[in-house]
């Protein structure tokens, strides 16, 4: 069993110091020492995914509110792979996607990919995206088993308190039989399935995803305290 614990205090600090770390730095002539062995995440790679929220067997609307104030729908989250880096991880940018494929708002985060594992930061902005937090992040460990398992967590959450979210997340994780996964970019055979569970102060999340060892995460099924499912299924990959 592992045993990986991410601190995440957010100093008033350590937000000063990370202001040139989240420019967009789409790009090729950009020094990019912790992409150079990816072997998924690559720079400039895109993964596309289609978004559904549920609840009660019901299709509801995701949205996020924009710079204006408006409260839009969103239809697709988009991950592409940026040269430069982020603290100490791989920069990515999540853009969130309308009816017309339009970013609507944008952020910016870190993916770790080396030899030992792969750790993704989830989309984390709007409504219900904003409760991947409280579920476990997308994690594997090499080498990949049937039997693994590990345990992780979040501590000194800030800037979640809309939801009440607060404090700290334990996860589980636990890797088990391997399946095929049909999404709208093709069928994927053989993926690693991984179930894992959050629990917070606002309940228990758990999150259901399917890893393939070229596209990556490519499916994920979140299950909220609120009642409602999250959706995330690879619709376009670009390289």
């Amino acid at each position: 069993m592992r045993l990986s614990y991410i601190f995440t205090i957010l100093l008033s600090g350590a937000i000063l110091i990370s202001c040139k770390m989240l420019k967009d730095t789409e790009g090729w002539n950009i020094k990019s020492k912790y992409n150079n062995d990816n072997l998924i995440f690559k720079t400039n790679a895109e993964f596309t995914y289609s978004a559904y929220r549920i609840k009660d067997n019901d299709t509801l609307n995701s949205y996020v509110v924009n710079h204006l104030g408006d409260t839009v729908v969103i239809k697709k989250v988009a991950l592409t792979i940026l040269p430069g880096k982020f603290f100490s991880q791989t920069k990515i940018k999540w853009e969130y996607l309308n009816e017309n494929d339009s970013v609507i708002i944008k952020s910016i985060t870190g993916v770790v990919e080396d030899k030992n594992e792969i750790w993704l930061h989830p989309p984390r902005k709007g409504i219900p995206f904003i409760y991947t937090e409280s579920a476990p992040f997308p994690e594997i460990y090499y080498p990949l088993d049937s039997m693994s398992n590990w345990k992780g967590g979040l501590m000194g959450l800030k800037g979640y308190e809309s939801i009440g979210l607060e404090g700290e997340v334990l996860f589980e994780y636990a890797v088990s039989e391997r399946q095929d996964i049909q999404t709208e970019y093709k069928l994927f055979k053989n993926c690693w399935v991984i179930n894992s569970k959050g629990e917070s102060c606002i309940g228990v999340s758990t999150h259901k995803y399917f890893f393939n060892e070229k596209y990556g995460f490519v499916y994920s099924e979140y299950n909220f305290p609120t009642g409602e499912k999250l959706i995330l299924s690879l619709t376009e990959f670009k390289e």
